[in-house]
């Protein structure tokens, strides 16, 4: 065995060791309640591994995956690399063994006492046909028969007369007769058979509701301790499987041409030819600047860094991103369905932590007065729950600037007010709104938002903004107030 195992798994470095021992304890969280032995369920887990083909990241989780596809094809015994006995640790592994050698003793058992069976009917048989004349044994057939018959006739005929009895008893008294003695008791020469076979009914109606009784106890358990599982494993996976998606997501973002020589090489170059003055070289390459970033935007108008991320999905309105936390995400803009991508991610495909999404009356083609963006304050940390670290001045100080760049434009934003606001009641109508301004052509009412701001504002920020300048507003949910709401914000530079 090598330096750096995993079963039968030898790794080259240590660095893919320690990925191998990260994917083990992941296939481990996976296959936690999960029969390997059915078909069925090992299909499940191949089903939903082919889904995420990140979520590995060494050639552990490849083998495990060739392992997982050969159990949901009926192999019981794979042929592949993937150390099978790293499945199951401490108690599990153990009560796997356990469980191995009681099948292979009861297998043995059964085999046996199978031969033993067959040896002795072969016996038994070979015995009576020695022992018994085919006449004879015919007879006795017939005769057991013959009064089976005669009882059932028996059977028959005492309650016809009984009948009869009944009926002539009702007509002389003009009394109803119910078969019961002076005690009160029900008399028991009449009907003997059909006594007891009401008897016996009842008493197999009452197994058979225990059995069932039984078998519901055990399904709800079995359910109460998968739903268990799932609320204690599926949050921590489906969030993993989420971030590994953003990651995938900002790699996808392009970097634009840069010139061949920077602008302030560019201007001494031109002063140093002595055809212009200083002035005229900083506005010839401000000009050149500006033409060559102009280069960076596709035949569409969109910039080309967001081009291939707007191919997969035209419903990307921008990218937002906070330089030393966790925010680097798209945004999203559905008009006909506002919260769509609330439970949804990138692919349109169910995401536990959705993908921040825009106001469906904003628009970024001719930009409205405020881009108002949504997003979940996740319990892992993820969304916009970085943003309520804004309460505190220290962090605001060393974050004074969030860069939001629509697919049409770039763009930077200074913070004018961070606030903790409620949802108000339908009936309250003085309310103020934060979420209802979006655009407007009125100064007054520009310019009453930003007042509203800066008073409800944490702390003053010193940064203020004038009507026409593009605001943007962060909102994601507050759980220390009743529909409480934490909002962020910002100008345009």
């Amino acid at each position: 065995m090598g330096k750096w195992n995993i079963g039968r798994m030898e790794f080259a470095t240590k660095e893919d060791y320690k990925a191998g021992c990260r994917d083990l304890k992941r296939i481990q969280t996976l296959v936690a309640g999960v029969e390997l032995e059915d078909r069925g369920e090992a299909a499940e887990l191949y089903e939903m591994l082919e889904k995420q083909p990140f979520l590995f990241e060494s050639e552990l989780g490849v083998a495990f995956r060739a392992y997982i596809d050969d159990k949901a094809g009926g192999i019981r015994h794979p042929r592949g690399v993937f150390p099978e006995e790293c499945l199951f640790t401490g108690k599990a592994a153990k009560k796997k063994k356990a469980k191995q050698k009681r099948e292979e003793k009861s297998d043995g058992r059964e085999a046996m006492r199978s031969e033993q069976m067959k040896l002795r009917d072969r016996d038994i048989g070979r015995q009576k046909k020695e022992e018994e004349p085919a006449l004879y044994r015919d007879f006795s057939s017939v005769r057991a028969k013959t009064a089976r018959e005669n009882k059932e006739r028996q059977n028959f005929q005492r309650g016809r007369e009984v009948g009869t009895r009944r009926r002539e008893i009702e007509q002389n008294s003009n009394i109803s007769w119910d078969f019961r003695n002076d005690s009160g008791e029900e008399a028991e020469e009449y009907y003997p058979y059909n006594k007891e076979k009401k008897r016996g009914d009842k008493s197999g109606r009452g197994k058979k509701k225990h059995r069932w009784l039984r078998f519901l106890c055990i399904l709800s358990g079995l359910g109460l301790i998968l739903f268990a599982l799932y609320q204690i494993f599926s949050y921590d996976i489906l969030s993993y499987i989420s971030e590994r998606k953003m990651e995938e997501l900002a790699s996808c973002i392009l970097t634009p041409i840069e010139p061949e020589v920077s602008e302030a090489h560019r201007i001494a170059d031109l002063i140093a030819s002595g055809l212009y003055t200083e002035e005229e070289a900083i506005e010839i390459a401000k000009k050149e600047g500006q033409e060559t970033a102009a280069e960076s935007v596709t035949e569409d108008g969109i910039l080309y860094r967001y081009s291939v991320l707007y191919e997969r999905n035209p419903e990307m309105a921008g990218w937002i991103s906070l330089e030393g936390t966790v925010i680097n995400y798209p945004v999203m803009l559905t008009p006909a369905d506002e919260e769509y991508y609330l439970k949804k991610g990138f692919d349109k495909k169910y995401d536990i932590n959705g993908i921040p999404f825009m106001d469906a009356r904003c628009n970024v083609e001719k930009p409205t007065s405020n881009f108002l963006i949504y997003g979940h304050n996740m319990k892992n940390g993820s969304m916009f729950s970085a943003l309520l670290s804004y309460e505190q001045e220290s962090f605001y100080k060393d974050h004074p600037v969030i860069r939001f760049d629509t697919v049409y434009a770039r763009g930077e934003y200074e913070i004018v007010g961070v606030f903790r606001a409620q949802v108000p009641y339908a009936s309250d109508k003085e309310a103020y709104r934060y979420y209802s301004f979006i655009d407007t052509q009125d100064e007054e009412e520009y310019n009453t938002y930003i007042r509203y701001v800066k008073e409800q504002s944490f702390y003053e920020t010193g940064i203020t903004a004038e009507y026409g300048t593009q605001l943007l507003t962060l909102s994601t949910c507050d759980r220390s107030v009743e529909a409480g709401r934490f909002v962020v914000v910002a100008r345009k530079k």
